[in-house]
This record gives C-alpha cells, sequence and structure tokens, in this order.
C-alpha cells in the first residue's frame, strides 16, 4: 500500500489502527519520530487494551532516546559510543537523512574511512546528495588517500 493509498484509507477509516501503525512504521523509516510517536499513542489511545500497540510505543520511545543520546554522544565526541548507538537505528529509519550524516561523521571520526565511503555509495540516494554529502565524501577519500 502506497503512502497515498495510505492516506486515503485513513480518510475513510481514521480509527483503523492496522493503517495508524503501517503509517507510524512510515513515519519512523523517514525519521520523522515525533510523529511516528503520536500516531502511536493514538493507536494506544484507541486501543488502550492492545499489549502490542503499547509495545510498538515504548520501541518508538527506546528509538527517539537513542537518537539523541547519539546526538549528546557525538557533541561530547565520544564516537565509539555513538557508533554503537547508530548501528541498528540507521537500519531501522533507513530514509532518516540526518542520522545518516550523522553515522557517516562518527565513522569519520573513527577512522573508518572505507566503511563510511561504502555507507555514503551504498545508502544515500542521488535525491539525497546535497552539499554536506559532497564534503564527507570528499573527506572520506582525502583522509583515505584515494
Amino acid at each position: 500500500m502506497s503512502l497515498y493509498d495510505l492516506n486515503k484509507a485513513l480518510e475513510i477509516a481514521p480509527r483503523n489502527t492496522k493503517y495508524l501503525k503501517r503509517l507510524a512504521n512510515i513515519q519512523m523509516i523517514y525519521g520523522n519520530l515525533g510523529e511516528s510517536l503520536n500516531i502511536m499513542q493514538k493507536c494506544v489511545n484507541l486501543e488502550p487494551r492492545e499489549l502490542e500497540h503499547k509495545s510498538e510505543l515504548d520501541a518508538i520511545q527506546k528509538r527517539i532516546y537513542n537518537y539523541e543520546l547519539i546526538e549528546e554522544c557525538f557533541k561530547k565526541k565520544d564516537f565509539l559510543k555513538a557508533e554503537e548507538l547508530s548501528e541498528k537505528l540507521v537500519k531501522d529509519c533507513s530514509e532518516f537523512l540526518a542520522l545518516k550524516i550523522i553515522y557517516v561523521k562518527i565513522r569519520l571520526e573513527n577512522l573508518k574511512l572505507q566503511e563510511a565511503i561504502k555507507f555514503l555509495f551504498n545508502n544515500i540516494n542521488s535525491d539525497e546528495k546535497n552539499d554536506e554529502i559532497d564534503y564527507l565524501l570528499a573527506l572520506a577519500f582525502y583522509h583515505d588517500g584515494q
């Protein structure tokens, strides 16, 4: 079901938790963690006895906490801890560009240059490219001596 179809379905049945959960998952993939959290909270409110909703809400809250912790570790220059935390989150939020950029910066700080280059080539779409991505790629090549 496309995002367009999902939104149309939710116009017709705005209290359908199956559709809401799909939308929450899409929002999470794209890095809209706050929106994902709000949608899952709506599911919990609509069906408070459904433990699966609460479990998924808790998982989203944990992802938000981990993302904030990654940013904090990065600011404190604790790049090893930031890398450890970002490994799973970058998979869960595969289209979250800001997270991808932080992930590459962490790799560069940890001198994992080839991994940073490989990640950039394999995980950044052409429509996501911007000056910061180009800079990170150039920096990785420069330090790697390529």
